[in-house]
């Protein structure tokens, strides 16, 4: 992800009109809703890639990441507080392309559900429809 490389500071906006952000915030690394989460999307990971996402996971006590790299302390603090998640509690949140909040939910996702929400957005449909 080009916004982590560099130890630029990563910014959402940076994602902006290029991918769709699913933020998973929670406590600590061994949380069950992220577990529970991760399980979720791992079977499928081209589901995942062919929908433009970037996953961000922002854990309060232990190593947050994007797309698996890798994110500052800071980075994570600056993310939680734009989207208004705590440290103290698991959250999912789907960004989309135009930066806003298209889901949130206080318990892990299913990702049927997800998806089909993502294939329901206008931007998502103009892209299924080139080839």
């Amino acid at each position: 992800v080009e916004a982590v490389e560099a130890g630029a500071p990563f910014s959402l906006d940076a994602l902006r009109w290029k991918k769709r952000v699913l933020v998973i915030a929670a406590p600590t690394e061994d949380d069950p809703g992220l577990k529970e989460q991760l399980e979720a999307i791992g079977p499928a990971p081209a589901e995942f890639t062919d929908r433009d996402l970037a996953l961000v996971i922002l854990v309060g006590s232990g190593e947050s990441t994007v797309d698996g790299e890798p994110l500052a302390a800071d980075d994570a603090g600056s993310v939680r507080e734009q989207l208004g998640m705590s440290a103290e509690t698991f959250m999912v949140k789907l960004i989309g392309k135009d930066g806003g909040v298209k889901l949130s939910s206080g318990e892990p996702v299913d990702v049927t559900d997800l998806y089909g929400l993502i294939d329901s957005m206008p931007m998502r449909q103009r892209e299924m429809e080139q080839p």
